[in-house]
């Protein structure tokens, strides 16, 4: 791997990673990301929803595999002569705790490129749908005799769908303006008491998680995000034991897409 001066290492912001079936989250900072692949420098850098949000989520490799990924990418080798404090030396278990990662690796990165392609897939089914909408409303307008049974029963089919994703835009919409509430409810009982249950601190600390891969962070809160992310890091170092495992294609991308046309459903 080539070197990469520790100032730059450091200044960049890490990037999440929640492992296995509990999320137990990970960190690593995203310049050494960039440099293992090119699919991890368009992970980090490129215009999937993961990018955006500086985090991934990883159900299906567990918890020791992942310490071999970050040991990889830290020291470009699965072990060390001069182990990194924390890390217990490999085992042959660990050895064939490797052997399985790959495939497994694999089938991940194999879920993702589908998850990816369903949604281009999708959305370009909507954009031809909502181009197909407008024509037939223009020709409703248009027209003096009016669409035909045919025609009609199309256009009743496409503000349907039109409407199904309004309404559940709106309901995704309505569930953030509740989060938000939540949010600023707790924030309120913390300030006028000074202190809260293990609970409802556990809660805020998830709605503002949320908060920020949402809407992105000022300066002060991304700072607060990495020294949070940093120790939680130095958590997971000291406590981990680990298998091997190598980089792959593990990403997949979010898509945007405008519902221009049916918004003429709210008129």
């Amino acid at each position: 791997m080539d070197s990469i001066p520790a100032e730059t290492i450091a200044s960049s912001i890490p990037f999440r990673f929640l492992v296995g079936p509990n999320q137990r989250e990970f960190s690593i900072h995203s310049a050494l990301l960039t440099h293992q692949s090119p699919v991890l420098e368009r992970l980090v850098n490129g215009s999937f929803s993961e990018a955006a949000e500086k985090c991934v989520t990883w159900k299906s490799v567990d918890e020791g595999t992942f310490i071999s990924f970050w040991q990889h990418t830290y020291t470009g080798k699965y072990t060390t002569d001069h182990p990194i404090i924390g890390l217990k030396p490999e085992s042959e278990a660990n050895r064939e705790a490797e052997k399985k990662a790959v495939p497994e690796v694999e089938r991940v990165a194999g879920e993702v490129e589908e998850r990816a392609a369903q949604e281009s897939i999708e959305a370009a089914a909507i954009a031809k749908e909502e181009e197909e909408l407008a024509q037939l409303l223009e020709r409703e307008a248009n027209t003096f005799t009016g669409l035909s049974s045919r025609a009609g029963w199309r256009l009743k089919e496409l503000q349907a769908n039109a409407a199904g994703r309004v309404a559940r835009e709106a309901e995704k919409r309505a569930a953030i303006a509740e989060e938000e509430q939540e949010l600023a409810a707790l924030l309120d009982k913390r300030h006028r008491r000074g202190k809260l249950v293990r609970k409802d601190n556990e809660r805020i600390a998830h709605l503002q998680k949320k908060a920020a891969a949402r809407g992105g962070e000022t300066t002060s809160k991304e700072l607060t995000k990495r020294e949070a992310q940093w120790n939680v890091f130095k958590h997971q170092r000291d406590s981990a034991s680990f298998g091997a495992f190598r980089s792959t294609d593990l990403f997949g991308g979010g898509l945007v897409r405008s519902n221009r046309n049916a918004m003429v459903l709210l008129d």
